[in-house]
């Protein structure tokens, strides 16, 4: 449906907070990039920008060149922003969120839905950023779990002083939170010694 009628598809997604985007399946922009081509995702990203345009009735729109230069500025600046993300940010400009005084002024260009988007993601990184602070809490707070450290396709196994690559999951070994960062942050910094072959 996406590639068939985009405007359909953006129109059928059905969240209503940061939170749910965040955890939502969807594809990124960079992603709809890979996976489509530019030409492709830019297109689909032209007629969900031209939806948001048709909305507002304003003096001052966008010519085809500013919608183009727009959506490639959304590409380039904003790659990481899911469609649910977008249609999270352009619902709430239409409720006059994320604009100047909760308004527009006659006109409507890329600057306007550019900086929009702007304070959209500045939203979302502090909601995110919370979220991960509650979730570290959450971690903090029940410390008999326990954890294993992944070493690419293997697990982190030690025999006290050194430290070895166990290919089997059943065998890693088992750490309280506080120790598992402890070792994590070793092994990051090269603190910890890998066992001698």
């Amino acid at each position: 449906l996406l590639l068939a009628q985009p405007t359909q598809f953006f129109s059928n997604i059905s969240i209503t907070s940061i939170q749910q985007a965040l955890q939502s399946k969807g594809s990124t922009l960079v992603t709809l990039k890979k996976q489509h081509g530019e030409a492709v995702a830019a297109a689909i990203l032209v007629k969900i920008v031209a939806q948001l345009i048709a909305f507002f009735n304003v003096g001052k729109s966008m010519n085809d060149y500013q919608l183009a230069e727009t959506v490639k500025l959304i590409m380039q600046q904003y790659y990481f922003l899911k469609l649910e993300d977008l249609k999270l940010c352009f619902d709430g400009m239409k409720c006059g969120k994320y604009l100047d005084g909760g308004k527009l002024f006659d006109r409507l260009d890329g600057q306007i839905i550019l900086l929009a988007l702007q304070r959209y993601t500045d939203e979302r990184i502090a909601i995110a950023e919370q979220l991960n602070a509650d979730k570290h809490k959450q971690a903090l707070a029940t410390p008999e779990e326990e954890y294993i450290i992944a070493l690419g396709t293997n697990y982190f196994a030690t025999t006290g002083k050194y430290y070895f690559e166990e290919p089997r999951k059943d065998a890693a070994r088992r750490l309280t939170y506080n120790d598992a960062q402890r070792i994590k942050h070793q092994l990051i910094c090269g603190d910890y010694r890998h066992a001698p072959h």
